[in-house]
This record gives C-alpha cells, structure tokens and sequence, in this order.
C-alpha cells in the first residue's frame, strides 16, 4: 500500500473511465507491452521561407559555424 493510493482524487468510475478510454485508443495494449506512447505531431516552428531568408541574413562567421556543424550539402 502506498500512502498517495489512500488520499487521491480520482473517483473509481474515472478510473475505470480512463482504462476504457485507453482500450479504445490503443495506448493501454502498448502500455502492456512496456512500449512507450508516440509523441503528438507538433507543426514545424518556421515555414521553409523563414528558414530561408534566416539563412540570406547570416554574417559570413555564422555561415561558416552552420557549415562546420552541418557539412556541406547535408
């Protein structure tokens, strides 16, 4: 028994709400299998152009690091 099971707020239909919710999704069969739920696909910070026009306003030693870090052509 662990002291947090004896004061929490969850009624036993939320519980038993959530593992139905989980069945249903799937995340509860991966949970089983000890396997780790897939992130949220988050949308990219900046569009192409941003990225673009980020990289035209560098100074040449900025240029030179992002050469250094990335290679060339990568």
């Amino acid at each position: 028994m662990h002291p947090d099971h004896i004061n929490s707020s969850l009624s036993r239909a939320d519980v038993n709400g959530s593992v139905l919710e989980a069945r249903k999704n799937g995340t509860l069969a991966i949970l089983q299998r000890g396997g780790v739920l897939p992130s949220k696909a988050v949308s990219p910070s900046k569009t192409r152009e941003q990225v673009q026009q980020e990289y035209l306003t560098m100074s040449a030693a900025e240029k030179q690091r992002v050469t250094e870090l990335y290679g060339v052509g990568n």
